[in-house]
C-alpha cells in the first residue's frame, strides 16, 4: 500500500512498500473529533444531552436503537481521560484514515463503536465514550502492521501482534474495548487482503513450488487440528471433523507432490535471508504457543489451551504473508483468529446457559 499526495514533500521510510509522506487532511477524523468535542462540552451545562445519548438498557429495550451509536458522540469520564481519548482519536484516527481512506475509516470506527457499546449494554451499562471506536481503528492499524503492505522491520511489526493479543485478553476480561479491537483487526485484514496493492510483490508470480509448500504445510496442520478436535467431539460433529481431516491430508499430499516437482531455485525460501526470517517466525510462534499453553496448564485453565494456540497460529499467518509474498494468507489469518474468538465466546455462552461446560471454569478464572 503506497500513500501519496499531490504535494509529497520529504519521505520517511519504515519498510518495503511504505511511504510515509505528508498526506491530505484526514477529513473524517477531524470531523468526527470536532462533533464529539462539541457534544462532550455540551453535556456539562446541559446534562440532559448525555442522558439522551448514552447507554441506557431500558431505553434500548423501549425501541431507542440509536443508542447503539449515539454513545460515541459524548465522552463521559474525568477531564484527563477525556483529553487522552480525544488525543488517541486524533492520532490513531489520522493514521487509520491515511491507510484506509475516509470511507473505510467510517466503517472501522462505527463498526468498532457499535460492537463495543453492544457489549457495554451487557457488561457496563449507563456509560458512553468514543474509545471503543478508537479501538476499532487501532485494530485495523495492527492488521496493517502485520500485512504485506506494512513495515518490514520486525521491531515495528511486533506491535501488531501485541495489539491482537491485547484484544483477546481484554475480551476475556470482559472489557468492552476487546471486541471492537478484534473486529477492527479482522476488517482491516480483509480490506487489505482485497486491496491488490497489498498483495504479492509487483512483477513476481508465486511459483509452483511455493504454492505446493503452502498446501503441504496447511494441509498437514489442518489434519492435526481436525484430529485434535475429535478428542471431545460427539455424534455427527466427530464424523464431520474426520472427513475434514481426510480432506486436509489429501490437500497436504497433493501440495507435497506439487512442491517437490518444482525446482528449488524457484521458491521464495531459496533466498538465505528469507529462510532465516521464516525460521525465526515459526520458532517464535512455537515458543509463544508453548509458553502460553504452559501458563494456562499451571493455572488450571487447560481447556483454554486450544483457544490460545489457535489465536497464535492465526497471528503468525500475517507475518508469513509478507515473508512468503502471499496475500491470501492475510484473510486466512483473520479467519483463524476469528475462530479463536468464536471459541472463547462459545464458552461464555455455555457458561451463561447452564453454569457448566468445558470452558466454564477457565472463563470464570479469566473474568476474575
Amino acid at each position: 500500500m503506497r500513500l501519496v499526495t499531490s504535494d509529497p514533500g520529504p519521505a520517511v521510510s519504515v519498510g518495503r512498500g511504505v511511504d510515509l509522506r505528508p498526506r491530505r487532511w484526514p477529513i473524517a477524523t477531524m470531523t468526527v473529533l470536532a462533533v464529539t468535542v462539541v457534544v462532550t462540552l455540551l453535556q456539562f451545562p446541559f446534562p440532559a444531552v448525555r442522558l439522551a445519548l448514552w447507554r441506557d438498557p431500558h431505553a434500548l429495550a423501549a425501541g431507542q436503537v440509536w443508542r447503539l451509536v449515539t454513545p460515541l458522540l459524548v465522552q463521559y469520564d474525568p477531564w484527563w481521560q477525556i483529553v487522552a481519548v480525544f488525543a488517541l482519536l486524533a492520532g490513531i484516527g489520522a493514521v487509520a484514515e491515511w491507510l484506509y481512506g475516509p470511507g473505510r475509516w467510517l466503517l472501522l470506527y462505527l463498526g468498532g463503536g457499535v460492537l463495543g457499546h453492544a457489549f457495554g449494554f451487557a457488561w457496563r451499562p449507563y456509560d458512553a465514550g468514543a474509545s471503543v471506536g478508537v479501538a476499532g481503528l487501532l485494530g485495523a492499524v495492527c492488521a496493517w502492521l502485520l500485512s504485506p503492505a506494512g513495515p518490514r522491520l520486525a521491531r515495528v511489526r511486533v506491535w501488531g501482534v501485541v495489539g491482537l493479543l491485547a484484544g483477546l485478553v481484554l475480551t476475556a476480561a470482559r472489557d468492552i474495548h476487546g471486541p471492537p479491537l478484534l473486529l477492527g483487526f479482522a476488517l482491516g485484514a480483509l480490506l487489505l487482503g482485497w486491496d491488490r496493492r497489498g498483495g504479492t510483490a509487483p512483477g513476481r508470480r508465486q511459483s509452483r513450488r511455493d504454492r505446493g509448500m503452502t498446501a503441504l504445510i496447511e494441509g498437514f496442520f489442518g489434519f492435526v487440528w481436525f484430529g485434535w478436535g475429535q478428542a471431545n467431539a460427539v455424534g455427527g460433529l466427530r464424523v464431520g471433523l474426520a472427513v475434514a481431516g481426510v480432506a486436509a491430508a489429501l490437500v497436504g499430499l497433493a501440495g507435497g507432490i506439487l512442491a517437490f516437482r518444482g525446482p528449488a531455485s524457484s521458491g521464495v525460501l531459496h533466498d538465505r535471508w528469507a529462510r532465516r526470517r521464516y525460521g525465526l517466525a515459526v520458532g517464535f510462534e512455537f515458543a509463544l504457543a508453548g509458553a502460553g499453553a504452559a501458563i494456562l496448564a499451571v493455572a488450571g485453565q487447560g481447556d483454554l489451551i486450544p483457544v490460545w494456540v489457535c489465536a497464535v497460529v492465526g497471528v503468525h499467518f500475517f507475518a508469513l504473508a509478507s515473508l512468503l509474498e502471499d496475500r491470501l494468507l492475510v484473510p486466512l489469518g483473520a479467519s483463524v483468529t476469528t475462530v479463536a474468538l468464536a471459541a472463547l465466546a462459545a464458552g461464555r455462552a455455555e457458561e451463561r446457559r447452564d453454569g457448566a461446560g468445558p470452558l466454564a471454569g477457565p472463563v470464570r478464572g479469566a473474568e476474575g
